[in-house]
């Protein structure tokens, strides 16, 4: 897989205030997406993959320094581009693999079948086989949500706002263009993620004075997780 690239990785959650200052400093100073629509954003749909102990889960919740998750992903519902990633952290340091699956191989994994991996020459295929032998990996939870991106190219900087999120009860249907989502995050409230990789430029650092700076640890996969295992007091907890 060739030498693994830490990044970053910090998470704020924010006011709708909060965005709309530091969303017009970065449209001055940062590039879109590329593949921001129309819009302005693009719609994210993840499934993550866990065992019947949730041991993903709980890994984050008892503050594990070092977790991994492992997910598939579409964006804006159009299953022509599936992501099968698995994402590691080292406290606020994380690195991600990913490689592109089709529909039919995605809905393998969900009804538990990996057999497909077995012979493939892609080493994140070869190890999430080995994984689901060991583990019985299947689907946990489902989240949703908008995303916009901007992007610092001379120092790799990536600034994203995700609103919405939501989780889907089932947590098997992501292919369900209709799926029920409940939300999680209030409508007043949104997903600040800044990524880097040495360091933060200045013309970050200023940009983001705008924002109250405390660093929240749940992950969107922990709050859906617990959205639906507390029966809503994640949205108690983040509203």
């Amino acid at each position: 897989m060739g030498k693994l690239r830490y990044r970053t990785e910090l998470k704020y959650l924010i006011d709708l205030k909060e965005y709309a200052v530091l969303k017009s400093g970065l449209s001055a100073a940062f590039k879109r997406d590329p593949y921001s629509l129309e819009s302005g954003g693009y719609g994210i749909r993840s499934l993550y993959f866990d065992d019947v102990y949730d041991t993903d889960y709980f890994t984050k919740l008892s503050g594990v320094l070092e977790r991994k998750k492992y997910r598939i992903r579409m964006y804006n519902n159009d299953p022509s581009l599936i992501k099968l990633e698995k994402k590691v952290k080292v406290n606020n340091a994380s690195y991600k693999l990913s490689t592109t699956i089709t529909r039919e191989q995605a809905e393998s994994m969900i009804s538990g079948n990996y057999g497909f991996m077995l012979d493939s020459d892609n080493e994140l295929l070869n190890e999430i086989y080995v994984a689901n032998a060991h583990r019985v990996l299947r689907p946990s939870v489902i989240t949703d949500y908008f995303r916009e991106a901007f992007i610092y190219e001379p120092f790799n900087v990536r600034i994203t706002f995700d609103e919405h999120l939501a989780t889907g009860l089932m947590s098997d249907d992501f292919f369900l263009p209709e799926l029920s989502l409940l939300p999680v995050t209030s409508p007043s409230q949104m997903i600040l993620e800044v990524k880097y990789d040495e360091a933060l430029p200045t013309v970050a650092k200023d940009l983001l004075s705008c924002v109250d700076k405390t660093v929240i640890a749940v992950s969107k996969f922990t709050a859906c997780k617990r959205y639906i295992a507390l029966n809503g007091w994640e949205v108690e907890k983040w509203g």
